[in-house]
């Protein structure tokens, strides 16, 4: 088998793997100049102790690991003094950065080492043959995963929280009950209200946030316009009350009453209107959501309009965060937010939605924007305000036409918008509102109708997928470099003549094969061939079989993948056709049927890149969306903007050259882009050592992974905070590589 090895998977299936590992990300993210006394305690902390220092620790103080001065948090190392000798004196004279940098990637490796050894452990193998068999028994995305979601949250609530709360929450309508048509996903709720102890906007923050807003240049007024339909008047009050307690001062509200009947909700209406920058508009009927915002929006004054459902919170530092994005970017039409839920009560914090930054691929799958959204008020108005025919779905459609008419939208990283589970919003699921999930659909066909008429929409569990109105007849060259192992190769090209896409040209690049059965085969291939002996360089192979294909696309495959006898090429071709993507990856998995590849992540520091296995993470593994790269074991890319971009980087002989191609088409203005519906299966490392070339891994490193200059887009720092989303099928080699002897040089 020969492959562009992008880096390596990661796997985490327990508790203390997934701390060790946020101690590594930690390391990898803040691989810049660091004073000594301020690394990282290289020792795993347990959830459990890290619970009882919290408790030891005085309230507002953040934990810190046992021997090290300062604290790893998902946005930066806390330093404190430096330890003192005992005559007095500073413990060490200054350090240099290059050794400080040496110490970080020294303990970077040990951390690796210690990691190794638990996913080799008897129990971790035996936790891993309980997942395959999980997996095989309740397939994602079946109701029988969704009933096995339900049953381990059930188990899980029990155990946490006790008989009473279990039985709230199951004979609670439109809750959990109700998620079993949704994409099952690991519960985040514990780690989340961990993290938000330390991590929590406090009243101890303002004065600071305060000061820095004197700096700016755009301080523009913002209107926070709230329809209005017999809410719990409580909810209404607290939802009024989030948005005055903002530390950014320049905001107004604007309340329409969708005719609503409470007395109660009608006084809490009146009062708010009573108030300085508060302005309300009573509508005579019940006009929907779409109506009653429109209507709110002819009361507004300021230059965005950002948007809050009359039950839902605002986080003090809400609009702060959206004005110092606006300020960093002053062409930005659409900014929107992280987001969580909280009980109808308000107590609980829960579901934290950590988004991914701007993946247009994504919003035609789903509404990832939702909350916190605040759109440029002169567009919104062009565009007519929110259209009543989606009502239910009414802001996805918005974030559409936006993305159609513009394209400048931006994520805020942080959990700024708080999202109420009550009975029948669809903060509990598609359940809690089924005519919203079918607006959502209308509203991708009317997208689709302006911007991409070949395609429309179809439902697939809580989302929606692409699909072609007719079928296409685009030329797709396949280019497969081959040296030996005649199995996997004839394997492949029987799956590929099982394809239902009929204009294909495969292109064998050999690399000095001296199997005669391989040889044969070559030999006898009736299509474009290559010989290229020598030794293994993938871009080379891939650069010559590209310079003999013919077709629109170009389609790179390993010798070792497996298709299925279905219109994969196809699904690859609808997002590779579209304007302004320059690559599309697909779905990988191992010949167990667990995830190999689900999109590449990258970071700065030892390990440059991974691929993803989200584990189900918010249904992002069986969702089209937007990555930093994608595995060239399977990618397919326009022929003409591949020799726009010279190819491959014939530098990169082994690892890094999809990520290196990849990163240059996304400096480009290119879209990179993974889609779950070309599912193949891919017998990695069947023939070829894992191992990663020094020489590659400091190209990369050099090119793209210098500490501090590259932050992966779709992968938030707070997100591996709280999980560990990625899966890990290692052995000692892949990471230590021909260092093994000598674990400690990076």
């Amino acid at each position: 088998m020969l492959s562009s090895d992008s880096g390596q998977v990661w796997q985490w299936r327990s508790i203390s793997i997934a701390q060790t590992s946020t101690q590594g990300r930690a390391v990898l993210l803040r691989l810049a100049a660091v004073p000594p006394e301020c690394r990282p305690d290289p020792s795993g902390v347990r959830r459990g102790h890290r619970r009882n220092q919290r408790e030891r620790d005085p309230p507002g103080r953040v934990s810190k690991g046992r021997s090290s001065g300062c604290s790893l948090s998902p946005d930066a190392l806390v330093c404190e003094p430096p330890d003192m000798s005992p005559d007095g004196g500073e413990s060490r004279e200054p350090r240099s950065p290059e050794e400080q940098l040496e110490d970080l990637r020294r303990e970077y490796w040990q951390l690796q080492a210690r990691y190794i050894d638990v996913v080799t452990s008897p129990g971790h193998k035996l936790l891993g043959t309980w997942g395959r068999l999980l997996a095989r028994l309740a397939p994602a995305g079946t109701r029988r995963a969704g009933l096995a979601y339900a049953g381990t949250k059930g188990l899980d609530l029990l155990l946490t929280y006790g008989w009473r709360a279990f039985l709230r929450q199951l004979f609670r309508p439109g809750d959990w009950w109700g998620r079993l048509g949704r994409s099952p996903g690991p519960d985040l709720t514990v780690n989340y209200n961990e993290w938000l102890a330390d991590n929590a906007f406090r009243e101890s923050d303002r004065p600071g946030l305060l000061a820095a807003e004197a700096a700016w240049a755009l301080r523009p007024l913002i209107s926070v316009v709230i329809p209005v339909h017999d809410p719990d008047p409580v909810h209404l009050n607290e939802a009024i009350s989030s948005v005055k307690a903002q530390v950014y001062p320049r905001w107004e509200i604007c309340l329409a009453d969708d005719a609503s009947q409470s007395e109660a909700v009608r006084a809490v209406v009146a009062e708010a209107a009573g108030e300085d920058r508060t302005h309300s508009v009573r509508l005579d009927s019940n006009r929907g959501i779409s109506a009653a915002t429109n209507a709110a929006l002819q009361l507004a004054t300021g230059e965005y309009i950002a948007f809050l459902d009359h039950d839902d919170v605002l986080h003090p530092d809400a609009l702060h965060r959206v004005v110092e994005m606006l300020n960093r970017r002053l062409e930005l039409d659409l900014v929107y937010s992280d987001e969580d839920h909280i009980e109808a009560d308000g107590g609980l914090r829960l579901n934290p939605f950590i988004k991914p930054d701007w993946s247009p691929e994504l919003l035609k799958a789903v509404n990832y924007v939702a909350h916190l959204c605040v759109v440029r008020a002169s567009l919104l108005r062009d565009l007519g305000g929110l259209r009543s025919e989606f009502d239910g779905a009414q802001d996805h459609d918005l974030a559409l036409r936006v993305h159609a008419r513009s394209g400048a939208i931006a994520r805020v990283p942080g959990v700024l918008y708080s999202w109420r589970r009550v009975p029948g919003s669809t903060s509990t699921g598609v359940a809690g509102k089924p005519w919203a999930f079918a607006a959502a659909g209308r509203a991708l066909d009317s997208h689709l109708a302006e911007c991409h008429s070949a395609l429309r929409a179809e439902p697939v569990l809580d989302r929606y997928r692409l699909a072609r109105r007719s079928a296409t007849n685009e030329r797709v060259s396949i280019i497969i470099p081959t040296k030996d192992q005649p199995d996997l190769l004839e394997r492949c090209l029987e799956s590929i003549n099982r394809s239902t896409h009929g204009n294909l040209q495969v292109v064998l690049v050999d690399n000095g094969s001296s199997d005669e059965r391989a040889r044969r085969i070559f030999a006898g291939h009736n299509g474009p061939k290559v010989s290229q002996p020598g030794g293994f360089n993938f871009p080379r192979l891939v650069n010559a079989g590209a310079a003999q294909a013919d077709g629109d696309f170009l389609l790179l495959l390993n010798n070792d993948i497996q298709a299925p006898a279905d219109a994969w090429i196809d699904e690859l071709l609808i997002y590779a056709e579209m304007e302004g993507v320059g690559a599309v990856g697909a779905r990988l998995l191992f010949p167990d049927g667990q995830p190999q590849h689900e999109g590449i992540g990258l970071c700065a520091g030892g390990v440059f890149a991974f691929n993803i296995d989200w584990r189900g993470y918010m249904g992002m593994g069986l969702t089209p969306h937007n990555c930093s790269a994608v595995s060239a074991a399977c990618m397919m890319t326009p022929r003409s903007l591949f020799n726009e971009m010279g190819g491959f980087d014939e530098r990169l002989p082994v690892a890094y050259n999809d990520v290196d191609y990849c990163q240059r088409l996304i400096g480009a203005g290119h879209r990179i882009v993974y889609t779950p519906y070309a599912t193949l299966t891919h017998v990695e490392a069947a023939s070829r050592s894992n191992l990663h070339p020094p020489s590659d891994e400091d190209l990369a490193r050099e090119r793209w992974g210098r500490p501090g200059f590259h932050r992966d887009p779709f992968l938030d720092r707070d997100l591996a905070a709280l999980i560990e989303p990625f899966n890990a099928r290692q052995d000692r080699r892949r990471f230590l590589g021909n260092r093994e002897a000598e674990p400690t040089d990076p």
